[in-house]
């Protein structure tokens, strides 16, 4: 089996080392039976990314690496540049600013070897440098199951089951999904949730999403201060909401976190206190605020944008 790592990059060169050499290392430790490439994704960089690269190739012949170029802006075009570029009937996608650990690939093997049905996992992440601010990371040591039939949306939301810098997939199974929404996601109009609208068409579709804590990545974030922390926080819950709009007709059970949203948020006004993140100064008022922000943004960019195209051009 081919197995395709794919990692989108944009200005991040003096992480991109890091991350290569914990993926070779990675593919260094599967049996020779087993074929691995690397496809990375420029994203339009504007820094040393692709000396950084070249001089990484370089040193690595055994390796198999790709370049891509997607000039379009935006994590979501990068990935979809990633998957159409790959070969790999297995396909792992992580960050620029992760490193994978030295079992991981043999880890996702076993996993795929076992799997009897559609599947979209996912793996744990943790600090990757301790002065870091404890965000965009999961430590949790219990497997972890989504779907319809078992721990549904209804009662479990899937905002952060699994992360975009840890995700493990077959390609028929990423051919059922889809391509990821160019609108979302870090770089995009909305940036946030392009990996939780990834596992809400996934749920949707009825494939099984699992988070499994022996699949471990190192993520290298650099957030260290307050402010930097509260603005992606506000990025994650706008994103949210552009989320449970789109899929409220979907299925009404991915529109329920809005809904709690709004209980939590009269909670807080009924106590006078802060019960979401007071260490942020974020609380569940902004939270349905941002949610409700992330619902207009989104509404404009997929319809909004249409209607102004009709007037100009008189479509009718």
């Amino acid at each position: 089996m081919l197995v395709s790592i794919i990692v989108c990059t944009r200005n991040r060169a003096r992480y991109l080392s890091l991350c290569l050499d914990a993926v070779a290392t990675s593919m260094r430790a599967v049996p020779e039976s087993a074929n691995c490439e690397i496809v990375l994704v420029d994203n339009g960089s504007t820094d040393d990314t692709q000396n950084v690269v070249t001089t990484w190739a370089n040193a690595h012949k055994d390796i198999d690496l790709r370049i891509v170029r997607e000039d379009n802006k935006g994590l979501s075009n990068a990935r979809n540049a990633g998957l159409s570029a790959s070969k790999g009937d297995l396909i792992i996608m992580t960050d620029d600013d992760c490193c994978m650990a030295q079992n991981y690939i043999v880890k996702a093997f076993e996993y795929d070897a076992k799997d009897v049905a559609p599947i979209i996992r996912g793996g744990r992440i943790e600090l990757g440098d301790q002065n870091d601010l404890p965000l965009t990371i999961k430590t949790s040591d219990q497997v972890e199951h989504w779907s319809k039939g078992n721990r549904s949306a209804k009662s479990s939301p899937l905002c952060g089951a699994i992360s975009g810098a840890n995700i493990v997939i077959r390609r028929s199974t990423a051919n059922i999904i889809g391509k990821f929404d160019p609108r979302l996601g870090a770089g995009a109009r909305i940036a946030g949730s392009d990996d939780t609208d990834y596992l809400c068409r996934a749920y949707i579709k009825g494939i099984r999403i699992e988070y499994v804590p022996d699949l471990i990545v190192s993520h290298f974030h650099g957030r260290r201060t307050k402010d930097q922390g509260r603005k992606l926080l506000r990025g994650y819950n706008i994103g949210a909401g552009a989320i449970y709009i789109k899929h409220i007709f979907n299925d009404f059970d991915l529109f329920r976190p809005f809904m709690w949203n709004i209980k939590n948020a009269m909670n807080e006004i009924r106590q006078s206190k802060n019960l979401y993140l007071p260490e942020y100064d974020l609380s569940y008022k902004n939270v349905l605020v941002l949610n409700l922000y992330g619902m207009c943004l989104y509404l404009f960019y997929s319809i909004g944008r249409s209607v102004v195209y009709t007037r100009i051009h008189g479509i009718k």
